[in-house]
Order: C-alpha cells, then structure tokens, then sequence
C-alpha cells in the first residue's frame, strides 16, 4: 500500500485472433523479435525498477509493464513504437527463425509429462497449435513476408488494458489517450 508500483497488461487483439499454425508462428516469431530488439534500449529501465514482456496469443499479442509507475508510460510507448515500427533484421531474424524451429522440432524428446500438458492445450483449444504444426508455419517465412504480415496483421486490432497498483483516474486517461 502506497508504493509508487504497478502493473499494466494490454492485449492487441487481431479479429478472429490467431486462427492458424502460420499466424500463430508469425505472431510468435514477431513478437520475439520485438523483444529482442528492444533489450538493449531497455537495459536502463530493468536497472531502474521497470520490467516488461511481450508475448503472442491465440487472440494477437500481448504487452506488460510492471515496476515504478512514474516512468511506465513513457515505457508504453516506447514498446508500442517498436512494436508497430520494427525493422526487420535479416540476420537477427534468421537467428530467431532457426531456434524456434529447433525448439519446435525437438518437441518430442521433451519430457513426457510436457508434452501431455501441450497435447491437451491443442486438444481443447482450436487456436492452439502442436510444435510441428508452429514449425511447419513458420518453415517458409522470410523477414518481407513477415513484414507484410505484420502490417496486415496491426491494420485493424481491438486494444483492452488493465491497470493495477498505485494508478489514479489522470493516469489512466492519459494511457487512454495514448
């Protein structure tokens, strides 16, 4: 109580959300790199009380901010900069591309009670995908095809947040603005 803390989740939903092993492995790829690209720039803010992550979903993407509160809309918007404006690096993204596949390909020597978990994820939810169906997605794409994707995929989204922690109404409308 009364710490100057708290925590903010956004979700950018894409209309009818990630309905297939590509765009979920876009999606995933994607938002990775986001992350990847920004660690650098982030390094001062970790140091100074502030985290985030970026992640995919089976309804888009999403986004949270956690730690001291003054800085975090500064921080939101440098996330949702990079997140709409990323340059593809070919070569950061070749990276990226091989070890998620790796990862996905070498599913099945992981242990058997995580493949179970996984197999029941894909069994009672359609926008799920097995690791091979994700690799399979994700097989072909190039960093121009992802970049086309990403701005078909951001054209038209649904934004919701929540906010919890030390926040007052005059900082909520201020993220709302934004």
């Amino acid at each position: 109580f009364g710490t100057p803390r708290s925590s903010m989740f956004v979700e950018i939903a894409r209309p009818g959300g990630n309905t297939t092993p590509a765009d979920a492995a876009n999606a995933r790829i994607y938002a990775r790199l986001v992350q990847d690209s920004l660690n650098a720039s982030m390094y001062s803010a970790q140091l100074a009380g502030l985290g985030y992550g970026i992640g995919s979903s089976s309804s888009g993407f999403s986004i949270n901010v956690a730690g001291y509160s003054d800085k975090q809309q500064l921080l939101v918007e440098r996330i949702l900069e990079e997140f709409v404006g990323l340059e593809i690096d070919p070569e950061r993204f070749a990276l990226v591309k091989q070890e998620m596949l790796t990862d996905w390909r070498n599913f099945a020597s992981e242990r058997p009670y995580t493949q179970a978990w996984t197999a029941l994820r894909v069994a009672v939810n359609s926008q799920q995908f097995a690791p091979e169906a994700l690799a399979s997605g994700l097989a072909a794409l190039t960093p121009a095809t992802l970049a086309s994707w990403r701005d078909d995929a951001l054209s038209k989204v649904g934004v919701r947040g929540l906010l919890h922690g030390n926040v007052d109404r005059k900082r909520v409308n201020m993220l709302h603005r934004s």
